[in-house]
């Protein structure tokens, strides 16, 4: 075989083969042109007659004029003709034979003779190398006699094996070729010798007549070789038709049947095959087409043939050719660290090709900014790998900021694969240059510190609701690994009062119950406290209640089962709880039921899904087994007065629902949380995240379950099988692991259209090909959803997505609602970053402010102050964002405030940030004080904040934004056309200032009025106030309990439920429902 190991193409010159005395070119070169690394193979055959060694070199000229002609060195042998005889090692006669009285056959030899029945037998044998001989035999001459067997038999053995048998009639003198005089007989066709001895043995064994004995002769005989030509071009993407078998010498007996095919080990049909002959030694077998991509083995089975030259000798050896159809076209990708946004040019970067290729070059590519072409002269493509190019770009202008997008176009000319496929689709990649700070708001923001290194404060934080019921939000910081009183890393949780004079940076080991409490975990390794959230108000006494998750707890010996407790709100708290010791006024505790299942991972409250005026609670137990199949779960526990019967996870049946995950790891309930009223049916929603499912076959990718409440639930629900009770909504497999839905939550109402609106984090997905980068989606609340969402088809008008900024950043590591923040009547969302805010890595995060309208796609590098700001530590590797929540309003001025930890800040004694809200955006009409405020408004679209104190809002007409804040406030209207209306917490009126206004909390946004405990339907009279029963639950979170002022003309009317009167109290006419 032939091949050039060059760059450039070779041919060889046709007719220009030299060879050494005594060869023959049998098989010329299949193939006459090489490209660089091509192979081709060519055969010649020693035919010299007589015996010797010969050697020489067989060469060849080509195109490379510099490398003159090629040489290869050959030798070879022509064994000599060998005769044993009498006398001779290796000859021996066993029985009755004696000296023959006749002429002797050759001259000067003794030749011999033995007659009758008696076992007599004569032997030669022959030490040979492997190969193919021809035996013959002599005796003297016994033409015409009768005495001598017609019939004498010899055998020939291959060592102790017989290959032939022959009879031979030695009543007939051999004629057939003579040596010194004498005759000899063939003893049938030439033989195959495998090992070192040739052996042939004549016996008078049923012979007719006198067996003679003389001398063997034998000959070696070239072996008859085939070879199939070389199919060519290989690989090739169009099919074989025929090949071409020649043989060493003329033959006979070729057949179609003699040939198999097969492609990729699997036989094909060869029934429709037949022959053309060119010449006795050359043959075209014509062979069915076949265009099926894969590897071809093409073979001439010597075994099943009966082909032989005209010597008798056959072909022994098979004869196998191979060629792959490949009819993929090849592809191509970028590949490279492309550190997006970036501050300076690229330097480089590499294409590759899924296989080797040619005619790759710079005509293929374009690069451009902002949609002008940019020069690409001074870019260098030097070839590293047979698939690979590298692209020098440094030369290539890039020192103006903006979009610049590099792309691939195969149309300029071929580019194709060793088989002639060509590439067909091109691709782009794209990357922005800017400056990557983003700037960072100077916002308020309190510091909370971890007590000791380890601790990790601020491994989770969130909202606790008004716990102790003073019209302030509290707020509750997580630290797992924190002591206590009842060992060391038992966890522990501290609760912080809210209060209006924003003196939150306490000193968190000195808490006196007054501004905040400490809950301690009960056992070492607990991890109490990896989850923290408000439960709402569980049991429906006016005060919210605290929900704590220990996932890796193990109640009753079951390792990691996991246990939450929750907490019941009280006017009054002591320093410390220890909540081994809840009794059942202070609370209760929920244990996992198995091993591993990491019941507490996540928790959640503060919704109402089954819509019976009780807050409920979901906790995540991502690695629930269902059988073999550990998808996880998550348990929604309805809400239920203080004092009923202890709640049994594995017994809920009308007290709660467990929500099975799908399929094996997909750690259903790693996130979980309540929607909010997502599709406006008056019941809250769930959101259930499964970061490690693999929808579309893309691992890890991740799915989100939102599920739809219901007023009467099932005691388990498949998440595979929701239909219309809910909305599967998968990762788009961006990034090596997205693990969408490793974060979830409610992000208000971003748009103001009334719907709830839901948050996921992605922080494994790629971020405009940043690694790591994270992503954030954002899916629009709407009436009617899809039973399954595509993230990735997001468009803006049923969602968008939020880009990280750089890789690493993780982005979307922990998500949740702002509420409020800046006071626009508009909810926003907080997102978590903990890696980034690079070189440092301090972490960030990024508050995301409501619109109107939305794009399908925002990059969290372009936040200006407008659009939403990013804040950070001011320390570097304190991973800042690791966990965000919105408190709520913990000043009471009417603004939501939120918190972000930072677990591993101070060697991981941890921080808690608390973010005030403000008029980021000087929005704000008129903000109150901590006094009775009275503010007006204007017939304009007014902003008015009451804060703290007892205070009068009047808005005087437009699409006003009314917040009470802190205390019982009055929120005075003169028509219908206000934005949104939220008392907050305390006793709050709503007063209707007008005389004709129709109030018809049914076909108003649960969303638009919130926080009223009282309708007053004012002094000018007709005033119309219509609801439902969930209009009535959903319109305060602290009672459920309307109370409503009226004159004679006004009309209140309710549209659903049983309703009782139960008379006059305190002066008024009391109904309740049931």
């Amino acid at each position: 075989m032939s091949q050039n190991v060059g760059q450039q193409p070779l041919t060889i010159t046709a007719g220009s083969f030299m060879l050494p005395v005594g060869y023959t070119l049998v098989t010329p070169p299949g193939q006459t042109t090489l490209s660089s690394g091509q192979a081709t193979s060519f055969a010649v055959q020693l035919t010299a007659t007589l015996p010797g060694t010969f050697s020489g070199e067989i060469g060849f000229l080509n195109s490379d004029a510099d490398e003159g002609s090629y040489n290869f060195s050959v030798t070879g042998t022509v064994l000599p003709t060998r005769i044993l005889d009498d006398g001779q090692s290796g000859y021996g006669r066993d029985g009755d034979f004696q000296t023959s009285q006749v002429s002797i056959a050759r001259d000067g030899d003794v030749g011999y003779v033995v007659g009758g029945a008696s076992p007599s037998e004569a032997t030669w044998t022959f030490n040979v190398p492997p190969g193919v001989y021809r035996v013959a035999a002599t005796w003297f001459d016994t033409a015409g006699s009768s005495f001598y067997a017609d019939n004498a038999p010899f055998t020939i053995f291959d060592g102790d094996a017989p290959v032939a048998s022959v009879l031979a009639n030695q009543r007939l003198a051999p004629d057939d070729f003579s040596d010194a005089g004498s005759s000899w007989e063939y003893l049938g066709a030439p033989v195959f010798i495998s090992g070192s001895m040739l052996t042939v043995r004549l016996t008078n064994a049923d012979a007719n007549g006198y067996v003679l004995a003389d001398a063997i002769r034998i000959e070696w005989i070239a072996p008859l070789v085939a070879d199939i030509v070389d199919v060519s071009p290989d690989p090739r993407n169009i099919p074989v038709e025929s090949v071409t078998i020649q043989f060493s010498e003329e033959v006979t007996g070729v057949d179609p049947g003699d040939f198999s095919l097969t492609l990729d080990g699997s036989p094909l049909d060869s029934s429709a095959w037949s022959l053309t002959v060119i010449s006795g030694s050359e043959y075209v077998l014509n062979i069915s087409p076949v265009g099926v991509e894969g590897v071809y083995v093409l073979t001439l089975m010597a075994n099943d043939s009966s082909i032989s030259d005209a010597t008798g000798n056959v072909l022994r050896t098979d004869a196998i050719e191979n060629w792959t159809i490949d009819t993929t076209p090849p592809t191509a990708r970028f590949f490279g660290f492309i550190d997006n946004p970036r501050e300076v040019p690229l330097s480089q970067l590499a294409v590759v090709f899924s296989e080797e290729v040619s005619g790759f070059g710079a005509q293929h590519l374009r690069l451009s900014l902002d949609g002008e072409p940019v020069d690409l002269s001074a870019m260098i493509i030097t070839q590293v790998s047979p698939v690979s190019y590298q692209l020098r770009l440094s030369d290539v202008p890039q020192a103006a900021n903006g979009d610049y997008v590099l792309t691939f176009d195969p149309t300029p000319s071929p580019i194709t694969d060793q088989a002639g496929n060509a590439v067909e689709v091109g691709f782009r990649t794209a990357w922005l240059k800017l400056p990557v700070t983003v700037p960072i708001t100077d916002v308020e923001n309190y510091v909370l510190h971890g007590i000791a290194e380890d601790d990790q404060f601020g491994i989770s934080v969130n909202g606790a609701g008004d716990v102790n019921g003073d019209g302030f939000d509290d707020l509750v910081i997580g630290a797992r690994s924190a002591d206590s009183n009842s060992g060391s890393d038992t966890g522990a949780a501290f609760l912080i009062f809210g209060e209006a004079h924003r003196d939150f940076a306490l000193d968190v080991a000195n808490l006196d119950g007054q501004r905040g409490v400490v809950l301690e975990g009960t056992a070492t390794g607990d991890n109490f406290s990896w989850s923290v959230a408000s439960a709402g108000d569980f049991d429906s006494d006016g005060i919210d209640d605290l929900l704590i998750g220990a996932n890796l707890a193990s109640p009753n010996g079951i390792q990691a089962a996991g246990e939450v407790y929750l907490i019941y709100g009280r006017h009054v708290w002591p320093e410390r709880i220890d909540v081994s010791a809840l009794n059942a006024n202070d609370g209760f505790t929920l244990r996992g039921l198995n091993l591993h299942e990491g019941l507490g991972t996540a928790v959640a409250g503060g919704g109402d899904a089954n819509g019976d005026g009780y807050s409920d609670i979901l906790i995540g137990a991502p690695w629930t087994r269902f059988g073999e199949n550990r998808a996880g779960a998550a348990y929604l526990i309805f809400g239920r007065p203080r004092g009923a019967p202890p709640l049994d996870l594995a017994n809920l049946s009308s007290d709660g629902v467990q929500l099975r995950g799908q399929n094996f790891g997909d750690a259903a309930g790693q996130a979980l949380a309540f929607a909010g009223d997502v599709n406006r049916d008056g019941l809250d929603d769930l959101l259930v995240g499964a970061p490690y499912a693999d929808p579309n076959n893309q691992n890890n990718a991740g799915t989100t379950y939102l599920v739809f409440g219901q007023p009467v639930w099932p005691t388990t629900l498949s998440l595979a099988e929701l239909g219309a009770s809910g909305v599967a909504m998968h990762g788009v497999g961006q990034g090596v692991e997205d693990n969408s839905g490793y974060s979830v939550d409610s992000a208000g109402d971003l748009n103001g259209d009334g719907y709830a609106d839901i948050v996921i984090g992605a922080p494994g997905a790629s971020s405009n090909g940043d690694i790591d980068g994270g992503r954030t989606f954002v899916v629009l609340g709407a009436a009617s959803l899809p039973a399954e969402l595509e993230l990735g088809s997001l468009s803006g008008a049923n969602g968008f997505v939020l880009n990280g900024v750089r890789y690493f950043d993780e982005s979307g590591h922990s998500v949740g609602p702002a509420g409020d923040i800046d006071g626009d009547g508009l909810d926003d969302l907080l997102i978590g970053a903990p890696g980034a805010f690079r070189p440092e890595h301090r972490g960030g995060a990024y508050v995301v402010f409501g619109r109107r309208e939305f794009p399908a796609t925002i990059n969290l590098v372009t936040f200006d102050g407008n659009t939403g700001f990013a804040f950070a530590s001011d320390n570097g590797f304190d991973f800042f964002g690791s966990s965000v929540g919105l408190i709520g309003d913990m000043d009471g001025d009417g603004l939501s405030d939120v918190a972000v930890g930072a677990p591993a800040a101070s060697s991981w004694a941890g921080e808690a940030h608390v973010v005030v809200g403000a008029d980021f955006r000087d929005q704000i009409s008129e903000l109150g004080t901590i006094l009775a405020d009275h503010l007006t408004g204007t017939s304009q679209d007014d902003r008015l904040l009451g804060a703290q104190g007892d205070d009068l809002l009047e808005g005087l007409g437009g699409a006003d934004v009314l917040y009470g804040g802190q205390g019982n406030d009055t929120l005075a209207i003169v028509d219908l056309l206000f934005e949104r209306l939220a008392g907050g917490n305390g006793f709050d009126t709503l007063r209707l200032d007008a005389t004709g206004l129709d109030l018809d909390l049914t076909a108003i946004a649960d969303t638009r009025i919130t926080g009223i405990e009282r309708i007053d339907l004012g002094v000018a009279g007709s005033n119309r106030l219509t609801l439902s029963r969930l209009e009535l639950l959903q319109l305060s979170g602290d009672s459920n309990t309307l109370v409503v002022d009226g004159g004679a003309d006004d009309r209140v009317t309710v549209l659903d439920g049983v309703w009782t009167d139960e008379g006059v109290v305190d002066g008024y006419r009391v109904y309740t429902l049931g």
